[in-house]
This record gives C-alpha cells, structure tokens and sequence, in this order.
C-alpha cells in the first residue's frame, strides 16, 4: 500500500511532468505562430518592393497607375490636341485671338499633368511610409536582419524627389500661364518680362533634370527585393 509521502512525491513529479509538456507546447506553438507571422511579414514586404519599384518606373515615364487616371480626368481629346497645338507655337508668336483660345483651353488642360504627378507624388510617399513599417515589422521578429538590404533611406529619398518633382511641374503650369496673360496684355515675346519668365523656366527645368539623373541613379542603385 502507498505511504501518504510516497503519494505526494509521485502528484508532485506527476504535476511537473504535465506543467513541462505544457511549457513545450505553448513554446512550441508561439514558434509556429512567430514563423507563420514572420513569413506573412515577408511575403507583404516583398509585394510592398514590388509595388513601390513598379510606381516609380511609372513616375519615371511621366505616368500615373490606373486608381490616380481614374482620380485626375484629362480634358477632351480635341481640346488636349488643340491646346498642346497653340502652346507649341507658342515661341513662333500666335495671334491675339488665338491667345484667347490657348488661355481659355489652359484652364482646362494645363493643369492635369502637374496635378497627376502630385497626386502619384503623395501615394507613393504613403507607401513608401508602409514599406518602412513593415521593414520595422521584420526586424522587430528577427533582430539579427540587416535594415540595409531594405533600403528605406534611398526608397525615402526617392519620395522627397519625386515631391520636389510635383512641386516643379505646378511652378512650370503657373510660369506658362503667366507668359500666355503678359502676350495677351500685349507683351511682347522679346520683352524683359518673358525673358524674366523664361529664365525661370530654364532654371526649373534644370532642376527637373538634375532631379531625374538623381532618382535614375537610385534606381539602379536599389538591392535585389530580400
């Protein structure tokens, strides 16, 4: 018959038995769930990269994606090709009515292409922001990852560029508009007034070169997606 101290040893190496199978489980089953959230962590930023790499050669072919040419309507067909005829012709010198026309279609026309680059400028900002998230994401279940595979600074230097862009091409829109008002007040395309005008859009689209040699090189430079 078991003594009564025989019977509380065995409860005892009984109750740390089961507590033992029940710490490797739960470890085992926390290790299951870390592996499975890590995979799903790289799996969105593998697709985040790809997104990102695929909005910026968009951006880089003067573009937009399907959701922003849903977002930003261009104006009519006869009055796109109308209004990029007259600006064309622009230099050459255009007559006072035909002035009038190129200004009432500016309102119209000229902004869509600088109002697309902002708003493909923003989007791509905010998931460059999440593609940072999720790399914190990943080094935050496996310390041991190097940030520099991701790189989130190019990536975020690339977002700046690409603002600075969007920033740029409004500047041109509005220079445009005020070379077309000075020609209609009867300025002429020899005037100190253009000239000042067109000096600054010299210097803008130098800028908008030098950003586009920039971001290019950046490009080129990113890592294989990890």
């Amino acid at each position: 018959m078991l003594t009564n101290k025989l019977l509380l040893a065995l409860f005892i190496i009984a109750t740390i038995a089961v507590g033992m199978v029940g710490y490797v489980v739960a470890t085992q089953t926390v290790s299951i769930r870390l592996a499975t959230y890590t995979s799903e962590n790289d799996r969105a930023l593998r697709d985040q990269a790809n997104r990102l790499t695929a909005l910026s050669l968009i951006m880089a072919r003067g573009g937009a994606d399907n959701v922003v040419e849903a977002l930003i309507a261009d104006c009519p067909l006869t009055e796109r090709e109308r209004f990029d005829d007259l600006l064309g012709r622009l230099d050459s010198g255009l007559a006072n009515n035909q002035l009038r026309e190129l200004s009432r279609l500016f309102d119209r026309c000229a902004k869509y292409f600088a109002q697309q680059k902002a708003v493909m400028a923003a989007r791509f900002a905010r998931e460059v922001e999440w593609y940072e998230h999720l790399v914190k994401q990943a080094q935050v279940l496996e310390p041991q990852r190097d940030p520099a595979v991701y790189a989130v600074g190019t990536w975020q230097a690339m977002a700046d560029i690409e603002a600075d862009q969007a920033e740029h091409m409004k500047t041109l829109v509005q220079l445009q508009e005020s070379i077309i008002n000075a020609l209609i007040t009867g300025k002429s395309i020899e005037s100190s007034e253009i000239d000042n005008l067109l000096a600054q859009v010299r210097v803008v689209q130098d800028n908008q070169s030098y950003l586009m040699i920039k971001i290019n090189d950046m490009r080129a430079g990113l890592p294989t997606t990890p």
